[in-house]
């Protein structure tokens, strides 16, 4: 599989990172099933008092190159934080900003992505991209697998964009 790296990444650098964490995992250990499965890895580290974080869910590890981040976002962008500032004062507001940028560079399933989040309802069907569906029927997004549609959002029924710019301190009881 990982000869199969179509993404530009080095397979032998991918087999050597996978060997450094299976040989970190050893050492604090993890039984050798849990360098193979998000499931096991999250069964040990419960079994070792870690518990859930309930945002997030491990489906899939992957690794990508660390060069990709380290410019930065404007470097990611191609603009530098001046233009960034421009753009978004021209739309009238961040938000306005990069729905312009969806719009004019992005494929379909990224604005049917950038509608989900800007105007949809967390885990309602109706506002849940149709791609989104068709992968889950498939059980496969974004290259992982066992998806089902329940796994989109797990944990945020009903939230709008607007609960999850709440300040926690607004959010919690």
């Amino acid at each position: 599989r990982l000869a199969e790296a179509q993404d530009g990444r080095d397979p032998a650098e991918l087999l050597s990172k996978l060997t450094e964490l299976r040989e970190a995992l050893q050492c604090a250990g993890a039984p050798p099933e849990a360098s193979q499965s998000g499931t096991a890895l999250l069964d040990w580290l419960a079994s070792k008092g870690v518990t859930k974080e309930g945002k997030f869910s491990i489906r899939t590890l992957m690794f990508g190159q660390s060069a990709a981040a380290a410019g930065g976002i404007e470097e990611l962008i191609g603009m530098d934080e001046d233009e960034r500032a421009g753009a978004v004062r021209e739309a009238g507001g961040a938000l306005q900003a990069l729905t312009k940028e969806i719009h004019a560079h992005c494929s379909d399933k990224d604005k049917s992505n950038w509608k989900y989040i800007i105007e949809g309802v967390a885990c309602e069907e109706s506002s849940i991209p149709e791609h989104v569906k068709e992968d889950a029927t498939k059980g496969s997004y974004h290259g992982g697998t066992g998806f089902v549609l329940k796994h989109y959002d797990l944990d945020h029924d009903g939230m709008s964009l607007d609960a999850f710019t709440q300040p926690i301190a607004a959010r919690c009881p």
